[in-house]
Parts: structure tokens; sequence; C-alpha cells
């Protein structure tokens, strides 16, 4: 019995080693992974590490985290662990698409907005008006979690980042990860994007881990930090009870949730500057 367990134990060290070598393929195999999955639930959010006291204390609000899922074709939702009646007005809003509507809400405006569901992940990226908020758009890293569960996982992440370099292999045991340098991928003519360290699990399933932005020459105080965090990965088949949105009698339903955004903050055209009109025009 004794030397069964020996040997079991030494196949399971031998096997998280290998795990743990450097794999020039990691994004391959994480594309792959991905690409095989019918959903994944997690929790993405925005992290804020270093820059000092002041500093923290001024983009602590920015240190957010959504748990969510994602099931294609187009299926997902966001919620937050405070609810709607706990909700600030720092928290993301909710989301949630049925596979026929998508309910997005800002909690602490109480405005919803109702648009119908994408065809799939792939078309709701390229469709994707950046001129235009919608809620999903508000969620920090979600286009990461549809880019991987989209029909073609490689390109929609391509629509993302781009210039893929392996670095190699950091940490150890679970926290393991292999490293990329990556580039936020630009419309064309605006030229190139900053650069971005990804991480992906080095054991056990090949998770996107974390993106995080160089902010070297960006003005941002020295040791200052932005981390987008994926964690608490699982597989779905089915979609969970969690994030079904019901609209409340007393939520008020919008066409534009960045227009609500802007008049909530005193920004709306009613509060618009005066423009300034030259005397020598006649008006």
């Amino acid at each position: 019995m004794t030397h069964r367990v020996f040997v079991v134990a030494l196949a399971t060290s031998a096997g998280l080693c290998l795990a743990q070598q450097a794999d020039e393929k990691a994004l391959d195999h994480m594309i792959e992974y991905y690409a095989h999955l019918q959903g994944c639930s997690l929790s993405v959010g925005l992290e804020v590490h270093g820059g000092g006291s002041m500093m923290q204390a001024m983009l602590g609000s920015m240190s957010q985290s959504s748990p969510g899922y994602g099931l294609k074709p187009n299926r997902f939702a966001f919620w937050n662990a405070e609810g709607v009646d706990g909700a600030d007005e720092d928290s993301p809003p909710l989301v949630y698409s049925d596979g026929k509507q998508v309910i997005s809400v800002i909690q602490s405006l109480s405005v919803y907005t109702v648009e119908a569901a994408p065809a799939n992940f792939g078309s709701m990226l390229a469709g994707a008006d950046p001129e235009t908020v919608t809620g999903w758009q508000m969620i920090p890293g979600s286009q990461f979690l549809f880019a991987l569960l989209s029909d073609d996982p490689r390109k929609s992440l391509e629509g993302q980042l781009t210039n893929f370099v392996y670095k190699g292999l950091e940490g150890e045991g679970e926290s393991a990860c292999h490293v990329y340098t990556t580039t936020e991928a630009l419309p064309e003519g605006e030229g190139e994007g900053g650069t971005i360290e990804m991480r992906i699990a080095a054991t056990g399933e090949p998770w996107l881990v974390s993106l995080k932005p160089d902010l070297t020459g960006s003005g941002a105080p020295e040791g200052l930090e932005l981390l987008l965090a994926f964690k608490d990965w699982k597989a779905l088949t089915e979609a969970p009870a969690e994030g079904v949105i019901t609209p409340k009698d007393e939520w008020k339903k919008v066409e534009d949730l960045g227009a609500a955004i802007y008049e909530s903050m005193g920004a709306g055209p009613e509060n618009a500057e005066p423009a300034d009109v030259d005397p020598g025009d006649g008006g």
C-alpha cells in the first residue's frame, strides 16, 4: 500500500511539474479550451495596486468586481455582491440576457434599457458602437469573456489584442502562470495600442488570469498598477439562477444609458453652456 501511495504521489508531482514548464503554445491551448466550452462563470474586475495611500484613496472606487457568466450562443449576466438594493453610485451595472433580450440596469440611478439580444457573442463584439454606452461595455473585462466564448475565439480575441509574445513561466504551484506581452488592438488609422501583460494559468485548466497595462510614460504615479483580474472560473453547460433581472416599478426605462449618466452629472443638453457669440456677427 505504501509503495502504491508513493507511486501515485510521484506521478502527481511529475504531472504538476510538466504542467508548469514553459509553453510557447499556452495561448493556443487557452483558445482551444474555451472553444470547446458551452459556457463558463467567473468574477471579473478592475484592481488598483500601489501608487501610495493618497492615490489608493482617490482610485479605490475603481476596484470593482462583477460575478457573471456567459453561455453560448448569447446568454449572459453580470451582477454585484451588494445586490440591487445595496448598490452605490460606484457599483457596476447589472446586465442580463436571456437569449432574446438584454436588460441593463444602473441601480444608483434607477434606470434601465432593453434591447434585442445579439445572435452570438462574436456579432455582439463586432457590432459594438464606441459612441454608445451599453451595460456590458461598462463591465471591465467583459469583452474578453465574450471573445473567448465566440464562434471564433481566436479572431474575436485578436480583435481586442494583437502582437502576442511569449515571455515565459512565472510563479509556482497553483499560482504559476504563462506570461505574454501583447498590445491593445486599435481601429485602423489610430496607431498602435499600449502594451499589456497577459497571464494564463499554468496549472489545471488554461484559464485567463489577468491583463495588466503598462503605465510607463502615461504620467501615472510610480508604482501604480491597474489589473483586470479574472477569478473563480467554472465551466457551465446551463445558465445559473443568479443574475436574472426583472425590472422594478420604480425603475425608469430609457433609450440610452450614457445619456442618463450625463444627465445625472448635470451634463445633459438642457445644462449645456451657451455658445460664445462674436458681437461682430450681428447675432
